[in-house]
């Protein structure tokens, strides 16, 4: 019986931790849709999608380095985060970070898992015209690493 309450203890402090930062959607291929969507009836509307994950360092590095560049040309950035992340852990990091609440929001799209989104930890999804631009971009990528990926995809 006691496990019981402990267990209880454990779940209600991560809820509450989730809850009091500001409770988020997970992401899914209806999100994805509108993005698709959104990209192909406005020229020139590009996306990012970035999946993270606490458990890996530069994955951390990387999206403060993709969301601290204040260039105008910039594609949107939308982020993910890895499904079996450790929520707490995020949680921590994200408020750490002073990130917002959205960065949060679990990655549960099937389209992006068949992409191979969950390879490794950070990934780039590169979205403009109603499709995908290139594959996949999987692990941290230095800002010239991305400028170059995305001169050669955003056509």
């Amino acid at each position: 019986m006691l496990w019981i309450l402990n267990l209880f203890i454990l779940f209600s402090g991560l809820f509450s931790s989730l809850c009091s930062y500001g409770a988020v959607n997970d992401f899914d291929d209806a999100d994805l849709q509108t993005i698709l969507t959104s990209s192909a009836q406005k020229k020139g509307q590009r996306y990012i999608i970035y999946s993270w994950s606490p458990h890996m360092s530069l994955s951390i590095r990387g999206l403060n380095e993709l969301t601290n560049t204040s260039n105008r040309t910039q594609p949107t950035v939308l982020v993910v985060l890895d499904p079996d992340a450790n929520l707490e852990l995020a949680t921590e990091i994200a408020k750490k970070q002073k990130w917002p609440s959205e960065f949060l929001r679990l990655n549960r799209s099937e389209i992006l898992f068949k992409r191979g989104i969950r390879i490794h930890y950070p990934s780039y999804n590169l979205i403009s015209n109603g499709s995908f631009r290139g594959r996949l971009l999987p692990g941290y990528k230095t800002r010239t690493e991305l400028e170059d990926f995305q001169k050669r995809h955003y056509k």
